[in-house]
């Protein structure tokens, strides 16, 4: 069964049939970081623990071309 994981407070999501993501790291690339109509675009990683979140919060930061945000929650929806 594929679960559909949304990223609280963003319309951001990831589709999975077999890992659990209870947490998403929200990132904007500063390179390309608007879209034709000046509003900011978000990407986000998907991870299976807070730890793992907080562990991939500390890569997006090393990189010049990636702003970090914000670890959120995240919500499932069976699909």
């Amino acid at each position: 069964m594929e679960i559909t994981y949304n990223a609280t407070g963003y319309d951001i999501y990831r589709n999975s049939k077999s890992k659990i993501y209870t947490h998403a790291v929200i990132f904007r690339n500063v390179g390309d970081s608007n879209d034709n109509y000046g509003a900011t675009i978000y990407g986000a990683t998907f991870h299976t623990s807070l730890k793992t979140a907080q562990a991939g919060s500390r890569d997006i930061a090393r990189r010049s071309h990636l702003e970090f945000i914000e670890i959120v929650p995240v919500t499932k929806e069976i699909n």
